[in-house]
Protein backbone atom coordinates (compact mmCIF):
# COMPACT_ATOMS: atom_id res chain seq x y z
CA UNK A 1 0.00 0.00 0.00
CA UNK A 2 1.52 2.96 -1.25
CA UNK A 3 2.27 5.67 1.74
CA UNK A 4 -0.41 9.04 1.14
CA UNK A 5 1.61 12.39 0.34
CA UNK A 6 0.52 13.00 3.83
CA UNK A 7 2.11 10.40 5.15
CA UNK A 8 5.67 11.32 3.49
CA UNK A 9 5.47 15.05 4.71
CA UNK A 10 4.98 13.93 8.35
CA UNK A 11 7.98 11.50 7.67
CA UNK A 12 10.02 14.26 6.43
CA UNK A 13 8.93 16.92 8.81
CA UNK A 14 9.56 14.10 11.47
CA UNK A 15 13.06 13.39 10.61
CA UNK A 16 13.80 16.57 10.44
CA UNK A 17 12.96 17.38 13.98
CA UNK A 18 14.48 14.29 14.98
CA UNK A 19 18.18 15.32 13.16
CA UNK A 20 17.84 18.04 15.61
CA UNK A 21 17.17 16.56 18.36
CA UNK A 22 20.14 13.55 17.74
CA UNK A 23 22.45 17.14 17.69
CA UNK A 24 20.93 18.07 21.04
CA UNK A 25 22.20 14.51 22.50
CA UNK A 26 25.73 14.80 21.23
CA UNK A 27 26.77 17.69 22.72
CA UNK A 28 25.19 17.40 26.67
CA UNK A 29 27.57 19.03 29.15
CA UNK A 30 26.50 18.63 32.32
CA UNK A 31 23.85 16.57 34.43
CA UNK A 32 21.23 17.00 37.08
CA UNK A 33 23.16 16.42 40.20
CA UNK A 34 26.54 17.30 38.51
CA UNK A 35 28.02 13.32 38.97
CA UNK A 36 28.39 12.12 36.17
CA UNK A 37 29.06 15.65 33.89
CA UNK A 38 29.78 18.71 35.43
CA UNK A 39 27.37 21.06 37.34
CA UNK A 40 23.93 20.11 37.48
CA UNK A 41 21.26 22.93 39.16
CA UNK A 42 18.65 24.31 37.00
CA UNK A 43 20.67 24.00 33.75
CA UNK A 44 21.16 20.76 34.40
CA UNK A 45 17.89 19.66 34.77
CA UNK A 46 17.22 21.38 30.85
CA UNK A 47 19.43 19.53 29.86
CA UNK A 48 18.19 16.37 30.71
CA UNK A 49 15.08 17.08 30.13
CA UNK A 50 16.00 17.74 26.45
CA UNK A 51 18.74 15.80 25.80
CA UNK A 52 17.37 12.57 28.00
CA UNK A 53 13.75 13.20 27.39
CA UNK A 54 12.79 14.77 25.06
CA UNK A 55 15.54 14.24 22.07
CA UNK A 56 15.16 10.23 23.08
CA UNK A 57 12.41 9.92 20.44
CA UNK A 58 14.69 10.70 17.42
CA UNK A 59 16.41 7.03 17.10
CA UNK A 60 12.58 5.08 17.28
CA UNK A 61 11.61 8.00 14.94
CA UNK A 62 14.46 7.62 12.57
CA UNK A 63 14.17 3.12 12.47
CA UNK A 64 10.28 3.40 12.30
CA UNK A 65 10.61 5.59 8.95
CA UNK A 66 13.25 3.13 7.50
CA UNK A 67 10.94 0.08 8.19
CA UNK A 68 8.18 1.78 6.80
CA UNK A 69 10.06 2.37 3.59
CA UNK A 70 11.85 -0.32 3.00
CA UNK A 71 8.84 -2.73 3.95
CA UNK A 72 6.17 -0.35 1.47
CA UNK A 73 7.53 -1.27 -1.69
CA UNK A 74 8.81 -4.99 -0.67
CA UNK A 75 7.95 -7.31 -2.79
CA UNK A 76 9.38 -10.01 -1.30
CA UNK A 77 11.18 -12.04 -3.98
CA UNK A 78 14.58 -12.45 -4.02
CA UNK A 79 15.03 -9.98 -6.65
CA UNK A 80 13.78 -7.75 -4.42
CA UNK A 81 16.04 -7.91 -1.56
CA UNK A 82 19.37 -7.83 -3.71
CA UNK A 83 18.46 -4.65 -5.29
CA UNK A 84 17.08 -3.11 -1.84
CA UNK A 85 20.40 -4.59 -0.20
CA UNK A 86 22.37 -2.95 -3.13
CA UNK A 87 21.01 0.53 -2.66
CA UNK A 88 21.43 0.24 0.87
CA UNK A 89 25.29 -0.35 0.04
CA UNK A 90 25.11 2.85 -1.66
CA UNK A 91 23.13 4.74 0.83
CA UNK A 92 23.79 3.65 4.40
CA UNK A 93 27.00 1.73 4.22
CA UNK A 94 28.85 3.88 2.00
CA UNK A 95 28.47 6.94 4.10
CA UNK A 96 29.23 5.09 7.25
CA UNK A 97 32.81 4.20 5.86
CA UNK A 98 32.98 7.20 4.58
CA UNK A 99 32.40 9.30 7.48
CA UNK A 100 34.15 6.58 9.93
CA UNK A 101 37.31 7.13 7.74
CA UNK A 102 37.32 11.06 8.22
CA UNK A 103 36.86 10.52 11.94
CA UNK A 104 39.96 8.47 12.39
CA UNK A 105 42.18 10.89 10.09
CA UNK A 106 40.56 13.82 11.95
CA UNK A 107 41.70 11.99 15.24
CA UNK A 108 44.92 10.66 13.69
CA UNK A 109 45.91 14.43 12.78
CA UNK A 110 44.42 15.87 16.35
CA UNK A 111 46.98 13.27 18.32
CA UNK A 112 49.76 14.98 15.82
CA UNK A 113 49.21 18.29 16.15
CA UNK A 114 48.76 18.06 20.15
CA UNK A 115 51.65 15.74 19.96
CA UNK A 116 49.87 12.72 21.67
CA UNK A 117 50.77 9.85 21.02
CA UNK A 118 48.99 7.28 19.18
CA UNK A 119 48.33 4.13 21.34
CA UNK A 120 46.22 2.47 19.01
CA UNK A 121 47.70 -0.81 16.67
CA UNK A 122 46.22 -1.21 13.05
CA UNK A 123 43.90 -3.89 14.61
CA UNK A 124 42.32 -1.29 16.66
CA UNK A 125 42.46 1.51 13.90
CA UNK A 126 40.15 -1.13 11.81
CA UNK A 127 37.79 -1.74 14.38
CA UNK A 128 37.49 2.06 14.97
CA UNK A 129 36.87 2.16 10.91
CA UNK A 130 34.65 -0.54 10.26
CA UNK A 131 32.74 -1.50 13.69
CA UNK A 132 32.83 1.46 16.24
CA UNK A 133 33.68 4.45 14.57
CA UNK A 134 35.02 7.61 16.58
CA UNK A 135 31.66 9.39 15.46
CA UNK A 136 29.34 7.87 17.37
CA UNK A 137 26.45 8.73 15.50
CA UNK A 138 27.14 5.94 12.94
CA UNK A 139 26.35 3.17 15.21
CA UNK A 140 22.87 3.79 14.29
CA UNK A 141 23.75 3.47 10.37
CA UNK A 142 25.53 -0.05 12.02
CA UNK A 143 22.26 -1.01 12.86
CA UNK A 144 20.27 -0.04 9.63
CA UNK A 145 22.29 -2.32 7.54
CA UNK A 146 21.80 -5.20 9.84
CA UNK A 147 18.35 -5.26 9.40
CA UNK A 148 18.04 -4.90 5.85
CA UNK A 149 20.25 -7.85 5.73
CA UNK A 150 17.62 -9.14 8.14
CA UNK A 151 14.69 -7.79 6.62
CA UNK A 152 13.01 -10.72 4.78
CA UNK A 153 12.99 -12.82 7.70
CA UNK A 154 11.59 -9.90 9.93
CA UNK A 155 9.27 -9.54 7.39
CA UNK A 156 7.96 -13.14 7.40
CA UNK A 157 7.97 -12.90 11.44
CA UNK A 158 5.35 -9.61 11.33
CA UNK A 159 3.06 -10.90 8.98
CA UNK A 160 3.00 -14.17 9.76
CA UNK A 161 2.49 -13.96 14.03
CA UNK A 162 2.46 -9.39 14.53
CA UNK A 163 1.17 -9.61 18.08
CA UNK A 164 3.23 -12.20 19.50
CA UNK A 165 6.04 -11.33 17.53
CA UNK A 166 5.80 -7.12 18.54
CA UNK A 167 4.81 -8.13 21.65
CA UNK A 168 7.63 -9.84 22.71
CA UNK A 169 10.16 -7.08 20.88
CA UNK A 170 7.78 -4.78 23.47
CA UNK A 171 8.59 -6.32 26.30
CA UNK A 172 12.48 -6.54 25.54
CA UNK A 173 12.63 -2.99 24.77
CA UNK A 174 10.12 -2.01 28.13
CA UNK A 175 12.72 -3.99 30.26
CA UNK A 176 15.73 -3.00 28.29
CA UNK A 177 16.57 -6.73 27.73
CA UNK A 178 19.07 -6.55 25.05
CA UNK A 179 19.26 -9.90 23.66
CA UNK A 180 21.87 -9.17 20.58
CA UNK A 181 25.61 -9.90 21.34
CA UNK A 182 28.12 -6.98 21.73
CA UNK A 183 30.66 -6.37 18.59
CA UNK A 184 33.27 -3.82 18.79
CA UNK A 185 31.45 -2.06 21.78
CA UNK A 186 27.97 -1.69 20.58
CA UNK A 187 25.10 -3.82 20.10
CA UNK A 188 25.08 -5.91 16.71
CA UNK A 189 21.61 -4.27 17.02
CA UNK A 190 19.93 -2.43 19.38
CA UNK A 191 16.60 -3.33 20.56
CA UNK A 192 15.33 -0.47 19.95
CA UNK A 193 16.12 0.33 16.86
CA UNK A 194 15.17 -3.62 16.40
CA UNK A 195 11.31 -2.79 17.34
CA UNK A 196 10.76 0.26 15.83
CA UNK A 197 12.10 -0.59 12.15
CA UNK A 198 9.48 -4.10 12.70
CA UNK A 199 7.02 -1.40 13.56
CA UNK A 200 7.57 0.06 10.23
CA UNK A 201 6.98 -3.19 8.89
CA UNK A 202 3.92 -3.27 10.43
CA UNK A 203 2.33 -0.45 9.24
CA UNK A 204 3.62 -0.72 5.77
CA UNK A 205 2.12 -4.72 5.74
CA UNK A 206 -1.33 -3.65 7.85
CA UNK A 207 -3.32 -1.43 5.74
CA UNK A 208 -5.47 -0.73 8.42
CA UNK A 209 -2.57 -0.32 11.00
CA UNK A 210 -1.23 2.40 8.05
CA UNK A 211 -5.28 4.09 7.71
CA UNK A 212 -4.96 4.90 11.94
CA UNK A 213 -1.77 6.36 11.57
CA UNK A 214 -3.22 8.65 8.31
CA UNK A 215 -5.87 9.68 10.74
CA UNK A 216 -3.13 10.28 13.68
CA UNK A 217 -1.59 13.14 10.99
CA UNK A 218 -4.77 14.52 10.39
CA UNK A 219 -6.23 15.02 14.27
CA UNK A 220 -7.35 18.69 15.23
CA UNK A 221 -4.29 21.19 16.63
CA UNK A 222 -5.55 20.48 20.19
CA UNK A 223 -5.15 16.73 19.88
CA UNK A 224 -2.31 17.13 18.89
CA UNK A 225 -0.96 19.39 21.73
CA UNK A 226 -2.88 17.35 24.29
CA UNK A 227 -0.72 14.49 23.36
CA UNK A 228 2.51 16.70 23.95
CA UNK A 229 1.19 17.65 26.97
CA UNK A 230 0.81 14.31 27.74
CA UNK A 231 4.30 13.27 26.88
CA UNK A 232 5.55 16.51 28.89
CA UNK A 233 3.94 15.31 32.10
CA UNK A 234 5.35 11.63 31.38
CA UNK A 235 8.85 13.40 30.90
CA UNK A 236 8.48 15.51 34.38
CA UNK A 237 7.57 12.85 36.04
CA UNK A 238 10.69 10.59 35.12
CA UNK A 239 12.63 13.17 36.48
CA UNK A 240 11.37 13.79 39.27
CA UNK A 241 11.35 10.05 40.69
CA UNK A 242 14.79 9.33 38.68
CA UNK A 243 16.41 12.61 38.28
CA UNK A 244 19.98 10.83 37.02
CA UNK A 245 19.00 8.05 34.30
CA UNK A 246 21.07 6.43 31.70
CA UNK A 247 20.76 3.19 30.00
CA UNK A 248 23.58 3.43 27.31
CA UNK A 249 25.70 0.17 27.87
CA UNK A 250 25.12 0.74 32.15
CA UNK A 251 22.26 0.05 33.93
CA UNK A 252 21.72 3.82 35.88
CA UNK A 253 17.87 3.60 36.50
CA UNK A 254 15.32 2.45 38.28
CA UNK A 255 11.93 0.28 37.16
CA UNK A 256 9.85 3.07 38.05
CA UNK A 257 12.31 5.56 35.76
CA UNK A 258 12.97 2.70 33.34
CA UNK A 259 8.85 2.47 33.08
CA UNK A 260 8.31 6.05 32.72
CA UNK A 261 11.29 6.61 30.23
CA UNK A 262 10.00 3.98 28.05
CA UNK A 263 6.35 5.13 28.30
CA UNK A 264 7.57 8.71 27.56
CA UNK A 265 9.42 7.78 24.28
CA UNK A 266 6.34 5.92 23.03
CA UNK A 267 4.37 8.67 23.67
CA UNK A 268 6.50 11.49 22.73
CA UNK A 269 6.77 9.59 19.09
CA UNK A 270 3.16 9.55 18.73
CA UNK A 271 2.92 13.42 19.73
CA UNK A 272 5.95 14.23 16.91
CA UNK A 273 4.10 12.63 14.36
CA UNK A 274 0.71 14.36 15.38
CA UNK A 275 2.55 17.27 15.95
CA UNK A 276 4.20 16.52 12.28
CA UNK A 277 1.06 15.93 10.62
CA UNK A 278 -0.68 18.96 11.73
CA UNK A 279 2.24 21.12 10.37
CA UNK A 280 2.36 19.21 7.43
CA UNK A 281 -1.19 20.10 6.37
CA UNK A 282 -0.34 24.07 6.70
CA UNK A 283 3.32 23.88 5.44
CA UNK A 284 3.64 24.95 1.79
CA UNK A 285 4.94 21.58 -0.78
CA UNK A 286 7.77 23.72 -1.46
CA UNK A 287 8.32 25.78 1.56
CA UNK A 288 11.74 25.75 3.90
CA UNK A 289 10.79 23.11 5.82
CA UNK A 290 11.54 20.64 2.86
CA UNK A 291 14.73 22.16 1.89
CA UNK A 292 16.05 21.59 5.37
CA UNK A 293 14.53 18.26 5.35
CA UNK A 294 16.58 17.41 2.38
CA UNK A 295 19.82 18.38 4.42
CA UNK A 296 18.93 16.03 7.42
CA UNK A 297 21.35 13.35 6.24
CA UNK A 298 23.93 15.42 5.50
CA UNK A 299 23.20 17.33 9.20
CA UNK A 300 23.46 13.92 10.76
CA UNK A 301 26.86 12.72 9.07
CA UNK A 302 28.68 16.14 10.43
CA UNK A 303 27.78 17.18 13.06
CA UNK A 304 29.77 14.64 15.86
CA UNK A 305 33.56 14.25 15.94
CA UNK A 306 35.44 15.98 14.54
CA UNK A 307 33.04 18.99 14.63
CA UNK A 308 31.87 18.57 18.09
CA UNK A 309 35.21 18.61 18.75
CA UNK A 310 36.16 21.48 17.66
CA UNK A 311 33.13 23.38 19.01
CA UNK A 312 34.15 21.68 22.10
CA UNK A 313 37.07 23.21 22.90
CA UNK A 314 36.59 26.75 21.44
CA UNK A 315 32.64 26.69 23.46
CA UNK A 316 35.13 26.19 26.33
CA UNK A 317 36.89 28.78 26.28
CA UNK A 318 33.92 31.23 26.10
CA UNK A 319 31.61 29.54 29.41
CA UNK A 320 32.05 27.10 31.93
CA UNK A 321 31.76 23.54 30.84
CA UNK A 322 28.67 23.00 32.16
CA UNK A 323 27.35 25.83 30.53
CA UNK A 324 28.61 24.73 27.10
CA UNK A 325 25.76 22.74 25.94
CA UNK A 326 23.77 26.28 25.44
CA UNK A 327 25.95 27.53 23.36
CA UNK A 328 28.00 25.05 21.57
CA UNK A 329 24.46 22.58 20.25
CA UNK A 330 22.90 25.28 18.59
CA UNK A 331 26.03 26.69 17.12
CA UNK A 332 26.39 22.88 15.84
CA UNK A 333 22.90 23.29 14.43
CA UNK A 334 23.32 26.21 12.60
CA UNK A 335 27.24 25.30 11.00
CA UNK A 336 25.72 21.87 10.06
CA UNK A 337 22.93 23.16 8.35
CA UNK A 338 24.34 25.87 7.04
CA UNK A 339 27.59 23.52 5.72
CA UNK A 340 24.56 21.44 3.66
CA UNK A 341 23.59 24.69 1.58
CA UNK A 342 26.77 25.40 0.99
CA UNK A 343 28.23 21.89 -0.10
CA UNK A 344 24.75 21.80 -1.93
CA UNK A 345 25.73 25.09 -3.59
CA UNK A 346 29.56 24.26 -4.18
CA UNK A 347 30.16 20.62 -4.03
CA UNK A 348 27.41 19.03 -5.06
CA UNK A 349 28.94 15.56 -6.46
CA UNK A 350 31.24 15.48 -3.46
CA UNK A 351 28.31 15.60 -1.36
CA UNK A 352 26.27 13.00 -3.70
CA UNK A 353 28.97 10.52 -2.64
CA UNK A 354 29.34 11.25 0.62
CA UNK A 355 25.99 10.75 1.32
CA UNK A 356 24.95 8.21 -1.29
CA UNK A 357 23.29 10.30 -3.88
CA UNK A 358 21.39 12.56 -1.64
CA UNK A 359 21.75 16.52 -2.35
CA UNK A 360 21.41 19.31 0.63
CA UNK A 361 19.31 21.77 -0.48
CA UNK A 362 17.17 19.98 -3.10
CA UNK A 363 13.42 18.45 -3.06
CA UNK A 364 14.64 15.30 -1.41
CA UNK A 365 13.20 11.92 -2.38
CA UNK A 366 9.58 9.85 -1.24
CA UNK A 367 11.53 9.11 1.99
CA UNK A 368 13.38 10.47 4.39
CA UNK A 369 16.71 10.63 4.35
CA UNK A 370 17.57 8.82 7.46
CA UNK A 371 14.94 5.91 6.75
CA UNK A 372 17.54 5.35 3.31
CA UNK A 373 15.33 5.28 0.35
CA UNK A 374 12.86 2.98 -0.78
Amino acid sequence: MPLSDQLQKTFRLAALMATVLVVLIHYRSADTLGHDLQGGGLQGWGQEWLVNGVARVAVPLFALAAGCFYFVSFSGSLRDYLQKLSKRVRTVAVPYLLMSTLAVFSWLALRYATATPVEADAAQLATRLLLHPMAEQLWFLRDLMVLVSIAPLLGFFVARWPAVFLGGLSLLWMTETQPAPIIAGWYLVNNETLLFFCLGACLARQPAVLGRLERLTRCSAPLAGGLVGLWMGVLAARMVIAPEFDLWYVQDYTATGLILQKVGIAIGCVAVLATGGCAARHAAPQGWWMRLSSDSFFVYLIHEFPLREALERAGGMVVPVAWRFWLVAPLAILLSFAAAEAASRWTPTLVAVLTGGRIPGRVPPSSPALAGGR
